[in-house]
């Protein structure tokens, strides 16, 4: 975790130092914070709009706005809405952290879309989070491991961060690599339960016909 942390460091760092120079603010890693918040979190927004959301009179009335302050009037407009829509916000919250398990989302470029594409997502991504949830059953015999428990909270994590914009299968998928490994962890956990038990099977039978 600690090395993680320090090659991002100082993969974000020297950015963030450009970033102020350039856009005279400080500005982590870029200007588009703003209107993703305002994409997942407006009147018009949905739980798998993504950016098939109409803020065009938000970003008329920022147009003169320079870079920067544009961020930060978008978020400012995002923010404005949530709190004079508490309930409106929170129940689009539930919805958008939901269809971060999504196997389809809402193509901007409707042609796009291909069904039988959302038949492979669908059968390869669905079985991954079944393991996981087995997992889970599992832990009062098989207590999940620190490594594990790190997999889980960055992969699950990640959705609830994830909602606060809005949630894409594009952007779940380099985190789907862990889900794979809690999987095949899974799957290895299994397979030891029956061998096991096979084992243990034919050990018992051995005995029993050695005593007759």
């Amino acid at each position: 975790m600690t090395l993680f942390l320090l090659f991002a460091a100082l993969v974000v760092v020297p950015w963030t130092i450009r970033n102020a120079c350039v856009l005279g603010g400080f500005t982590p890693v870029s200007t588009n914070s703003g209107i993703n918040l305002l994409l997942g979190n407006s009147e018009n927004a949905g739980s798998n709009t993504g950016v098939n959301v109409d803020i065009s009179r938000y970003l008329e009335a920022t147009k003169a706005l320079s870079e920067k302050e544009k961020d930060v009037r978008l978020r400012q407009y995002a923010i404005s809405w949530i709190r004079e829509n508490p309930r409106a916000a929170i129940n689009l919250y539930f919805f958008k952290l939901l269809n971060y398990f999504n196997f389809r989302n809402q193509l901007y470029v409707k042609t796009e879309g291909r069904h039988t594409r959302d038949i492979i997502m669908f059968l390869s991504y669905y079985p991954l989070l079944f393991l996981a949830a087995l997992r889970l059953l599992m832990y009062k015999k098989r207590p999940i491991s620190s490594s594990e428990a790190i997999l889980y909270l960055i992969y699950f994590g990640n959705a609830f961060v994830s909602a606060i914009f809005f949630t894409r299968i594009r952007f779940r998928i380099p985190f789907d690599t862990l889900l794979i490994a809690i999987g095949a962890a899974t799957l290895g956990l299994i397979v030891r339960e029956i061998t096991n038990r096979y084992i243990s099977k034919k050990t018992n039978a051995g005995d029993a016909e050695a005593l007759t």
